[in-house]
């Protein structure tokens, strides 16, 4: 064991086969398919006795599965049941709460966190615009991915065959004027997203109603959720969105850096 600068909190100690455990779990979980010993011996290093020995632990516990035929592993039913147990996830997201009521007193609009569900993106918890007019505050509601600024964040940092993979399930259906319903348009459009930083919606899911989405990326740099700040497009106009982009950009790289830290 060692010990390490543990910062406002004091020093704490590391036990070396649980770090490295976590590690191999971290990576399995997400791994698009069955990792093997060798796999994983090449990203961290171990020799392949000290895999073996770590993931034995692991499946003893549930939390990592192996494949009999190909002896690879991916992650267990134990990882099912706790995400089924622990459905509250506002609980953990409500530390970016002060940061999303920043951003909706300097935008003046409905503010809203969204974690990918699936084919889906549902929103787990924002800040609501005190305007008359305004976008309402949903805890809950589920919005596709192809024609939101907040799905075509999700959609712009995953894999490209992730992406094909989702939409061979949805399709691109139109909703509105601007729905994007070609596959070549929309994939050129999460490379803008990706040059820019953040996405734009113009009348794409609801009629009259604008967005821009953000990325939320944990601490290996993958995103795991979204930050939306949506209203009338009479307001959040195209100019008005340029504009208010950058800042509101350094600011959901602050729920970042947040909801990425051991500390709050």
């Amino acid at each position: 064991m060692k010990k390490t600068n543990g910062g406002a909190e004091g020093p704490r100690t590391v036990i070396h086969s649980v770090h490295k455990s976590l590690r191999l779990l971290k990576y399995i979980a997400s791994a698009e398919r069955e990792v093997g010993i060798a796999e994983l011996q090449r990203q961290f290093g171990f020799s392949s006795s000290t895999i073996h020995h770590l993931l034995q632990t692991l499946m003893l516990e549930g939390f990592v599965s192996q494949n009999t035929a190909t002896k690879k592993y991916e992650i267990g039913p134990e990882f099912l049941y706790m995400t089924m147990a622990h459905k509250h996830f506002e609980k953990f997201f409500a530390r970016a709460l002060p940061i999303l009521g920043e951003i909706r007193e300097e935008t003046g609009e409905t503010t809203i966190l969204f974690i990918q569900s699936g084919v889906e993106a549902v929103a787990v918890l924002g800040q609501e615009s005190a305007k008359t007019i305004r976008a309402r505050l949903r805890i809950g509601r589920k919005i596709p991915l192809h024609c939101t600024a907040t799905g075509k964040t999700f959609l712009a940092y995953l894999p490209e065959e992730t992406v094909k993979n989702i939409l061979v399930v949805t399709g691109l259906p139109g909703y509105e004027k601007n729905t994007i319903t070609s596959e070549e348009e929309l994939f050129a459009e999460l490379a803008r997203i990706r040059r820019r930083g953040f996405a734009f919606e113009f009348d794409e899911y609801e009629d009259m109603i604008n967005a821009l989405g953000f990325p939320v990326f944990n601490a290996e740099g993958k995103i795991f959720a979204a930050v939306c700040v949506v209203g009338p497009s009479g307001r959040l106009t195209g100019e008005a969105m340029e504009a208010m982009g950058p800042g509101i950009r350094s600011q959901v790289d602050r729920i970042s850096t947040v909801l990425a830290s051991p500390y709050y």
